[in-house]
């Protein structure tokens, strides 16, 4: 039996428009086999934007030229990894922009989880609404239940 896993970590480095020795630094990883590298460049991009946004200037020029637009998905219906996936094999996206929406479903994800976690903790939702909201972003990310 053969396991086949990547890693990759990339790391993009801005400063202040107003003073230079002031950085931030978008660094990320991800341990995926077949989209790890275009995932940590969207996850870079997102940070670099956020920052960007704070008066950071993007000084890689190979990065900063990157088309980090997420395409539309197919007519009636939404990005999920199954879609992603099948549009890639179809030759309809390129294996940079399937990188990309993994990404951002990830993204999306991940903060979805991160709310309904500090909504139960706080006692706004209940274990059983936990679960629900659990549930359906499982759904949003694989485009089916996993259980």
């Amino acid at each position: 039996m053969s396991i086949l896993v990547a890693c990759s970590m990339k790391t993009v480095k801005l400063t202040h428009a107003k003073d230079p020795d002031l950085t931030k630094v978008c660094r990320n990883a991800f341990i995926d086999w077949h989209a790890a590298s275009h995932m940590v460049d969207y996850y870079n991009y997102k940070c670099a934007e956020r920052a960007m946004k704070q008066g950071y200037v993007l000084n890689d020029s190979d990065f900063a030229s990157k088309d980090f637009a997420i395409p539309e998905a197919p007519l009636g219906v939404r990005w999920s990894e199954a879609t992603a996936l099948k549009e890639l094999h179809s030759g309809s996206i390129t294996r940079e922009k399937y990188g990309y929406i993994l990404g951002m479903l990830e993204m999306e994800y991940r903060r979805k989880m991160s709310e309904a976690k500090s909504d139960l903790e706080s006692g706004r939702i209940t274990k059983e609404e936990f679960e629900s909201i659990k549930n359906e972003a499982i759904i949003a990310f694989f485009g089916t239940s996993t259980t």
